[in-house]
């Protein structure tokens, strides 16, 4: 229509003037752009009235406008997504950065909890006794055996090793201060009477040393040492062993279970929940002996 428009000498605003249109909207017609035109049945009614002034067959228009509409209604009309917002964007990746540093901390504190140190091998000394790191090893007072074989004690001071009660009669003489002990046979009726009666005394009486006794009623990774950093107990204890431990004072002392185990120290006993954190508890006892 725009071609006949010119060929006529009519302008876009006397085509407005005669149509009751803007001149943008007949040049919008003449464009086949209908964005800003009303609704469908008016644009016709613009269409047949253009095509008259400008000698054009209303039929030929009015088709063509037709096929227009269907060729528009038949294109897909891509979906837009909503562009991500730069405060969301940030909101996520804090709360991501959150969740993995929370994530870092429990699989660190998992690893320090359940791997156990690097421990050095055991290795057996000429009386039969573990060696560790070049110096036997200490490990409990066995309760409730018929004999008690005292091959070679440890001769390092820092290990004070629960003595023995004049009340023990042996076969053998006494030994001298520079010779290794020989394994006597002994009563463990009497044993277990010098233990009770003179281990808290002597002990306590002795320069940096102390007795500890364990009960067990859960499983419990344990760890205890010495002033000298010595490992006297290294494992994880069952539930129901009882172990007694000697040592010099002070002696730290650490356990993977808290809950399963009661401690007394010189036959007082210790409050353990006071040294609790959650499943641990990690205290020194014998700090005070030397004042």
């Amino acid at each position: 229509m725009q071609i006949a428009r010119e060929e006529k000498n009519l302008r876009p605003e006397d085509i407005a003037y005669e149509i009751r249109l803007t001149p943008s909207q007949v040049l919008a017609l003449d464009e086949d752009d209908y964005s800003k035109m009303p609704e469908e049945t008016y644009v016709r009614g613009y269409l047949r009235n253009y095509a008259r002034l400008v000698g054009v067959p209303e039929n030929d228009i009015l088709m063509a406008f037709a096929r227009l509409i269907r060729t528009k209604d038949t294109t897909p009309t891509p979906v837009s997504m909503p562009a991500e917002s730069e405060t969301n964007r940030k909101s996520r990746l804090v709360w991501l950065i959150a969740v993995a540093s929370i994530v870092a901390v429990i699989v660190l504190s998992a690893v320090w909890v359940l791997e156990p140190y690097d421990e050095p091998p055991l290795v057996e000394s000429s009386s039969g006794s573990p060696v560790v790191d070049g110096k036997p090893g200490f490990e409990g007072v066995p309760v409730g055996t018929s004999t008690l074989n005292l091959d070679k004690p440890p001769v390092d001071p820092a290990l004070n090793v629960l003595p023995v009660s004049p009340a023990i009669k042996t076969k053998t003489e006494t030994r001298a201060p520079e010779k290794s002990e020989i394994a006597v046979p002994v009563e463990s009726a009497n044993i277990a009477q010098t233990i009770k009666t003179n281990s808290t005394s002597n002990d306590q009486n002795n320069t940096g040393g102390g007795v500890l006794l364990i009960n067990y009623s859960k499983d419990s990774w344990t760890d205890v040492r010495d002033a000298n950093g010595r490992k006297l107990l290294y494992r994880t204890v069952k539930a129901g062993e009882k172990i007694a431990l000697a040592g010099e004072l002070p002696i730290s002392l650490f356990f993977g279970f808290a809950q399963g185990v009661n401690v007394k120290f010189n036959g007082k006993a210790i409050d353990i929940p006071a040294h609790t954190r959650g499943v641990f508890a990690r205290f020194t006892v014998g700090e005070a002996v030397n004042q």
